[in-house]
């Protein structure tokens, strides 16, 4: 089949493994895969079968435009469209219909869309954003005398964009929810507690398939000796190893805790900055990174590298932000951590920030890991982890194997989509017949 895949983010592709592990299983199975994505995903993988369209830079409505603008075009005969975050599902919506009758699979990444229709008519409606910013660029231009016509157009065009995306996805969520013919052949979604919430967000989503957040694929717990002779780190020391985004609001109380935790350990972060934050602490901690305390990786390694480096560490920190229900996309957060994932398929016990829904029972309860309700409990956490070592690598497979191995899971998307195959191949010999 030739599948259409959209996904709009803003960093490199292969920082989201769940994207790419399924275009390998699709092209693994003969179906070609074009990817249509902006141009802060451009990616050095290549994959057979697979093509890759970066259609616009970061904005969300230049995305959504000119991918569908795109995709039309080229006039390609697709048979199904993957839809990743709701500006893919936006531009499938836009390009499925009746007449062409091609359906979506919407992968649901996040959970942030509660009372979405009412969010998107106030961002249509109400100009106090602008208003806002405009007061803002005023004050500052009266503090240090330069405001500039080629800034006003800036928010002008910024304030417009939010107002014409805002359309699009209105419009497209009433005619998911309320026109009579079927669009979305099933979705996709992490576990059950995030389909719930789905459901209740999306008025559309009926048929759901549970497939855990991918850490590429397959699981390998051989240790690894890279991070060690990349840089340069002591043989005899233990590798806490976090790994993700590192921005404002960060808990700078975990690297504090790290860096208490005396000379068995070092605290290793392999991170990504969007918002410049990341400069600002690495220079902060300059001593502590100059003696081997704590080291930053900042470059984006490819697959093989990150997986290496990860099979490199002694235990793995799923650390996040203190969730609240109000937030069900980090409450629930469920087998969609890319963190936990990655780090259960190399074999390495975790320890967890606290709050989220389910972890404590999860973690401790299969033996797998543990739970800090703060930084603080870091070096109190280690020692249970230590005494119970060994039992717990011996516990991690199973539970990976049953709960987030990645190929099995996408098996039933694959026999969704044989099953779609299978209807359509027989209505187009009923009318060939008729």
């Amino acid at each position: 089949m030739k599948i259409a895949l959209f996904a709009y983010e803003t960093r490199n592709l292969n920082t989201f493994p769940s994207i790419v592990a399924a275009i390998r299983v699709l092209s693994s199975e003969g179906h070609s895969v074009d990817l249509y994505l902006p141009f802060p995903m451009s990616t050095e993988i290549n994959i057979v079968n697979c093509r890759i369209f970066i259609v616009s830079d970061a904005d969300q409505y230049n995305y959504v435009k000119k991918a569908a603008r795109l995709a039309r075009n080229l006039g390609i005969p697709y048979d199904l469209f993957f839809a990743y975050y709701i500006e893919g599902l936006i531009v499938s919506e836009i390009l499925s219909n009746k007449k062409n009758s091609i359906q979506i699979v919407y992968f649901s990444m996040e959970l942030i869309y509660k009372n979405y229709p009412s969010r998107l008519i106030s961002n249509i409606i109400n100009p106090n954003k602008l208003l806002a910013a405009l007061l803002r660029s005023l004050i500052t231009a009266a503090r240090n005398d330069m405001f500039t016509i080629q800034r006003f157009r800036e928010l002008l065009s910024a304030y417009l964009k939010e107002f014409l995306y805002s359309i699009l996805a209105l419009r497209s969520w009433w005619r998911l929810s309320h026109q009579s013919y079927k669009r979305i052949l099933f979705s996709v979604v992490s576990d059950h507690m995030r389909a719930k919430v789905l459901k209740e967000e999306f008025p559309f989503v009926n048929d759901i398939i549970y497939v855990p957040e991918a850490g590429y694929i397959g699981y390998n717990d051989q240790k690894s000796d890279y991070a060690f002779n990349r840089y340069g780190i002591p043989p005899y020391k233990k590798i806490l190893l976090y790994t993700g985004g590192f921005e404002k609001g960060f808990d700078l109380a975990l690297i504090d805790a790290g860096i208490r935790l005396g000379d068995e350990y070092v605290f290793f972060l392999n991170v990504y900055s969007r918002d410049g934050y990341l400069d600002e602490v690495v220079s902060h901690y300059s001593s502590e990174v100059a003696a081997g305390t704590i080291y930053f990786q900042t470059e984006n390694l490819n697959e093989e590298e990150y997986d290496e480096l990860v099979r490199s560490a002694h235990i793995g920190i799923v650390w996040y932000p203190l969730p609240t229900a109000a937030n069900p996309n980090m409450y629930y957060l469920g087998f969609s951590s890319g963190k936990l994932n990655k780090f259960l398929s190399c074999g390495i016990p975790v320890v967890c920030s606290g709050g989220i829904h389910g972890y404590r029972e999860m973690l401790e309860g299969h033996g797998i890991g543990r739970i800090c309700s703060c930084a603080g409990e870091l070096s109190a956490v280690l020692p249970d982890i230590e005494e119970n070592y060994y039992s717990m690598t011996k516990h991690i497979e199973p539970f990976y194997r049953e709960h987030m191995e990645f190929e099995r899971c996408f098996d039933e998307v694959l026999s969704g989509i044989a099953q779609y195959k299978r209807t359509n191949d027989g209505r187009c010999m009923e009318h060939l017949l008729c």
